[in-house]
């Protein structure tokens, strides 16, 4: 693949998919391969245990068809009228057995005493043999176990029949066969399990009767030669009539199938090495991992082309937002190919998130530029603020001196309405002790009723001025309100706040005109009390003459106390209102300190704003916002 060039990164998303790919393959391919490999040695060796079996069991039949047919023949010899008397006649019959068959030592004929007579010319005695005591005990045709020739010295066996004289039941000799092993070794040679091993025949006392290694004949080595599952192997084939089982001889794993010969009981085994009778499996191993290795291969190509199909926009994506991450806005993740699948949507989606990133910029850009200018326009307003409240707050203490002013004097003209009523009570009292000589100053006593009408007049124009001072008073605390409320809007430059100060400060100058109007008229109340006073005096000598004047007198005295009571109770109203404008001018002071540290929070507040917004505009800025878009180099996608 010419046009690739094979940088392999272990951390790019492409290595990632080509290793998931394999991996997955490997493990898929691994797993069929291990479960057909063990599926193909399980088929394999149930068949070749069953081949086996099917094997020893011909084997071990064609053993029988074997023995069956000697015994038979020899049976067939029995009833020779010649074989039965067991006289010389015999021997033609015996020496023609005997030639037909190379495999028979010899062919004999025993009376009931066991002497015998053979086709070689040869005389012996079987009485010792247990198959001649068998056969004449029993009647019946008996096959022997491997005995000694006497006459040869080899090991053989004898198929023995009964012979009866005419008219006998019981047997009264024997007629028999002597074949020898040969047949037996060169079947057991031939014996093999799927073309390898050997075979072996044993009889129902484990002795091995036909085995290639001379070692293992005639004894029962075999049984103990391997481990465990041999002995009970060998000893299965004493009972069962056919087998198959594996046992580790000389650490060599190994196996074995027998069958049994029915006539005699004899059991016919095959043995082979488990490696080479499963030798079959090693080609089907070697072509599953031939075959494995080709679909990891493929596989690795085909991963490879689908990973670079895969990975390819997402590595242009990821250049994109690295680009992005640098401040580049101007990048575009959209080659202009079209892609309906995830990756296509993540591509479409990129770019538009993008295009609104640079929106979003742009926007910021332009929202902290008026934001550091609006801030500057703050901070100044401001300081313009503060400096209005400071003045206000001046002329608020200046308005307070005043008003604490005009409460003192209110407070004094209080004292002097107090004394005057008292002096009034005791000229009242002067007047009762001399209202027999009242009677001559009438026109005294008018003159004071005059003074005293003018002092009420006069009284009632304090009341007026207490209601001014009250309503101003009353204002200076709304106003005060204002003051507070304007303040709050300092946002808007505090241009409000500087009407209500300056409202402030006239009520402030009438409150300050009212009080000196109280003090003329506290004054005036005292001057025309010394001319009541002095017109009284001058009275006193006519007061004989004026009883009825003086009783008027009294009378106008009575209300003058009640005028001066009143005139004082107005007063000392004047001095609380005057204490209480003294005190809201005191709370407007302590709100103008507040407004003050507020605006100058305020201040520093825009100013700090000012500084970020400075700083947003150096970090807007490193993002690059205009020129031609421009994509990602596909050449740098190869480096993936």
């Amino acid at each position: 693949m010419k046009g690739i060039k094979l940088r392999f990164k272990l951390n790019s998303i492409k290595s990632k998919l080509i290793s998931v790919i394999v991996i997955a393959t490997v493990i898929v391919l691994g797993t069929v391969s291990y479960m057909n490999y063990d599926k193909a040695t399980n088929i394999l060796e149930e068949q070749l245990f069953s081949a086996a079996t099917n094997s020893a069991g011909h084997n071990a039949h064609l053993v029988d068809q074997w023995l069956q047919g000697i015994k038979n023949e020899v049976n067939t010899m029995a009833l020779n009228e010649d074989i039965r008397t067991a006289s010389e006649a015999s021997m033609p019959l015996l020496k023609g057995v005997a030639r037909q068959h190379e495999d028979y030592e010899l062919a004999y004929v025993s009376d009931a005493q066991g002497n015998s007579i053979g086709s070689n010319d040869t005389t012996f005695s079987v009485a010792d043999r247990g198959y001649f005591q068998e056969v004449m005990q029993t009647g019946n045709t008996v096959v022997s176990d491997p005995v000694k020739s006497k006459a040869t010295g080899k090991q053989i066996i004898v198929i023995a029949a009964p012979t009866y004289k005419e008219g006998s039941t019981t047997p009264t000799g024997v007629v028999g066969v002597t074949p020898t092993l040969d047949y037996l070794n060169a079947l057991v040679e031939k014996m093999n399990i799927n073309g390898y091993g050997y075979g072996f025949i044993q009889n129902l006392d484990m002795i091995t009767m036909a085995h290639p290694d001379d070692q293992w004949i005639g004894n029962s080595k075999i049984a103990n030669a391997g481990d465990k599952r041999l002995n009970e192997l060998v000893n299965d084939m004493t009972t069962e009539q056919s087998g198959a089982g594996a046992y580790s001889y000389n650490g060599v794993e190994k196996m074995l199938a027998y069958g049994q010969i029915p006539s005699t009981g004899w059991a016919v085994a095959q043995s082979a090495d488990v490696a080479d009778v499963m030798a079959p499996l090693q080609v089907i191993r070697s072509t599953n991992i031939t075959i494995a290795v080709i679909a990891i291969l493929v596989m690795i190509v085909i991963a490879f082309l689908i990973a670079s199909f895969i990975a390819k926009p997402l590595v242009k994506l990821s250049q994109v937002a690295g680009a992005i991450a640098g401040g580049d806005l101007t990048v575009k993740a959209n080659d202009g190919r079209k892609s309906n699948d995830e990756i296509g949507i993540l591509t479409t989606s990129f770019e538009e998130m993008v295009q609104n990133l640079k929106a979003m910029i742009a926007k910021v850009q332009g929202t902290s530029e008026k934001l550091a200018s609006h801030s500057q326009e703050m901070a100044s307003s401001s300081e313009e603020v503060s400096a209005t409240v400071e003045e206000v707050a001046s002329t608020t203490n200046e308005v307070a001196a005043t008003s604490g002013q005009g409460a003192e004097n209110a407070e004094e003209a209080a004292k002097e309405s107090e004394q005057v009523q008292q002096v009034a009570e005791e000229g009242n009292k002067a007047v009762q002790e001399t209202v027999e000589k009242m009677q001559s100053i009438s026109q005294s006593s008018q003159n004071v009723a005059t003074a005293v009408k003018n002092l009420g007049e006069q009284s009632n124009q304090i009341g007026q001025i207490i209601n001014t001072i009250t309503n101003i008073a009353d204002q200076t605390n709304l106003l005060a309100l204002n003051a507070a409320i304007e303040a709050a809007r300092a946002g808007e430059h505090g241009r409000g706040f500087a009407v209500v100060a300056e409202e402030v400060r006239k009520l402030a100058e009438q409150s300050a005109g009212a009080a000196g109007e109280i003090t003329g008229l506290i004054e005036k109340i005292q001057v025309g009390v010394g001319e009541a006073v002095t017109a009284i005096d001058s009275s006193v000598v006519e007061v004989d003459d004026g009883v009825h004047v003086a009783n008027n007198a009294g009378a106008s005295l009575e209300q003058i106390i009640k005028a001066i009571e009143k005139n004082t109770a107005l007063i000392q109203d004047v001095a609380a209102g005057s204490n209480q404008a003294n005190e809201g001018m005191q709370q407007l002071s302590a709100s103008n300190e507040q407004i003050t540290s507020t605006v100058q929070q305020i201040s520093s507040a825009a100013q700090e704003l000012a500084n970020i917004a400075g700083e947003l505009q150096n970090e807007v800025v490193k993002f690059k916002l205009d020129g031609a878009n421009h994509g990602i180099d596909d050449n740098n996608y190869n480096k993936n």
